[in-house]
């Protein structure tokens, strides 16, 4: 597969989804990179940098430094909630669009201009399915939090449909994109592509999101190291000076860690939707048979 186009329409193992996966990074690491620094890395910045501020302010307080929770910290606050929205938006948007990019002007044409105006064009599309989709999971912890509060045994029997809700529709965002389906549709359609394959696809979606989540660990070290050596010197029983600008900087590098981890994510999820897309409709092997079909010459009465 090595240096060879990827084929998307195709049935594939957890292994193979994997290997394809890294794959396609590997063979278009430059462009996803730059499409990740260009239009991810700048919003993620903004939210890991907010985040630190508050942190900041919530540490100092803890450790006993006069320090006013204010305006500033409440504007941090609501700046990061509204980038982060917006972020988690754009992050599927841009991955899927190079996909597209990929699949439709193949590895050795890619622009990435086209990649912008591809995500651009589908990030109001992940956005309203995104919202869609978080308002039902709100009603969804809603109603099982009420019939908890009961018949706290009754909790148990909505747990495994949550469950298995929360993995198909993860898949709605790869319909919406790739299809150019309507929400609802979109929502059904993911559905009708996990059936009957729900146990491979949670356990692909559970294991990737674990490895990425512990290799994202590593981007939260200079984090947890500085937060251990405040927690030493208070247990010295001094007061220890905590560094806004630090808090601040290692937020903001622990939180790319996340967005780069994640974008990961969104490429096996999309490799997945394209394996059970060809496991219950079948594109790729029409496509094949398509081109192995002899191309009719019209004849001098035609």
């Amino acid at each position: 597969m090595q240096n060879q186009p990827i084929e998307f329409y195709r049935e594939r193992d957890f292994g193979e989804i994997i290997n394809t996966t890294i794959e396609f990074v590997k063979q278009n690491f430059k462009i996803f990179f730059k499409g990740l620094l260009y239009f991810i890395v700048p919003l993620g910045l903004v939210v890991g940098a907010m985040m630190g501020i508050v942190q900041h302010a919530s540490l100092s307080q803890s450790f006993g430094q006069p320090f006013d929770f204010g305006v500033v910290q409440i504007i941090a606050i609501v700046i990061a909630l509204l980038f982060s929205f917006f972020l988690f938006a754009l992050l599927p948007s841009l991955i899927m669009s190079i996909m597209l990019e990929y699949q439709q002007s193949g590895k050795n044409d890619m622009q990435l201009n086209r990649i912008w105006k591809r995500a651009f064009d589908s990030f109001g599309d992940v956005l309203s399915v995104s919202l869609v989709i978080g308002l039902l999971i709100v009603l969804s912890v809603a109603v099982m939090v009420l019939f908890a509060t009961i018949t706290p045994w009754i909790l148990a029997i909505f747990v495994l449909p949550f469950l298995y809700g929360i993995v198909v529709v993860y898949f709605a965002l790869p319909v919406r994109v790739f299809e150019k389906a309507p929400i609802g549709e979109s929502i059904s359609r993911s559905f009708y592509l996990v059936a009957g394959n729900w146990w491979w696809t949670f356990l692909l979606v559970f294991v990737s999101s674990m490895v990425l989540g512990i290799i994202g660990i590593v981007f939260y070290t200079p984090l947890y190291a500085y937060m251990i050596f405040v927690g030493v010197a208070a247990a010295k029983g001094g007061t220890p000076e905590i560094s806004q600008a630090i808090m601040v900087g290692t937020y903001a590098f622990s939180f790319m860690g996340q967005i780069m981890t994640s974008s990961l994510l969104f490429v096996v999820l999309s490799f997945q939707y394209f394996n059970l897309l060809e496991k219950k409709d079948k594109p790729g092997l029409q496509q094949r048979i398509q081109l192995l079909l002899p191309t009719q010459e019209p004849t001098p009465e035609q």
